[in-house]
């Protein structure tokens, strides 16, 4: 199957085709292309562009979206401190639907595919499941409401990045070469996966599933 995948760094781009072969059982031929965004400004920002390339100028038969949560909450809120009331779930899912809806259909060619995924708080946190006590969703989400000050939310991150890289500030290479390594550990257990990120990998095995 020919997918294309868009996240927030290469490193993160390989980590998340391990989890998307393990969930569909099949190999992916990952589809390259010249717009290559970094951090989630830039994604979804992107976004639109990336996929309407995709569907006029590649064989991409489906985009698969992965994102960090970061500071936000992985669920719309009605009243967050922050001022973070949609989810970076909603937000990527409102942008595709919207930009796919208006892509002119192709010769013998079926509606490109889209599967949407939140690493809550950060993608290490999943590449730890079963490891730290911290790595969950309802883990973050406890102390999101506890600390809410930025430098602590920040702290937390680098505290996976330390405790998966040995570093707070890993290379590319690093973050690729030892981030597959942790992904391809995770998947044999996609059930504890599930279980402790419900929300933002729940929905990218349900959207991925469905294809």
């Amino acid at each position: 199957m020919k997918i294309a995948i868009v996240s927030e760094s290469p490193a993160d781009e390989a980590i998340v085709k391990v989890f998307v072969e393990a969930i569909l059982d099949t190999h992916v031929d990952l589809i390259e292309q010249p717009i290559r965004p970094r951090g989630w400004p830039s994604v979804i920002k992107l976004l639109p562009a990336i996929t309407r390339h995709l569907h006029y100028r590649t064989p991409a038969q489906a985009l698969v979206v992965v994102v960090d949560s970061d500071h936000t909450p992985p669920i719309n809120a009605h009243d967050d401190a922050r001022g973070e009331t949609q989810s970076r779930l909603a937000a990527v899912r409102e942008c595709l639907d919207e930009t796919v809806e208006h892509l002119k259909p192709l010769p013998r060619r079926k509606r490109m595919a889209t599967a949407v995924g939140l690493a809550v708080p950060a993608i290490e946190a999943w590449l730890l499941c079963g490891t730290v006590r911290r790595a969950s969703e309802d883990a973050w989400m406890r102390f999101l409401k506890r600390h809410p000050h930025p430098a602590r939310l920040r702290g937390w991150k680098r505290g996976l990045k330390r405790r998966l890289y040995g570093t707070s500030r890993p290379t590319v290479r690093m973050s690729t070469v030892q981030g597959v390594i942790a992904a391809e550990k995770q998947v044999r257990d996609l059930a504890r996966m599930r279980q402790r990120f419900e929300i933002g990998f729940g929905a990218l095995i349900d959207d991925l599933r469905r294809w």
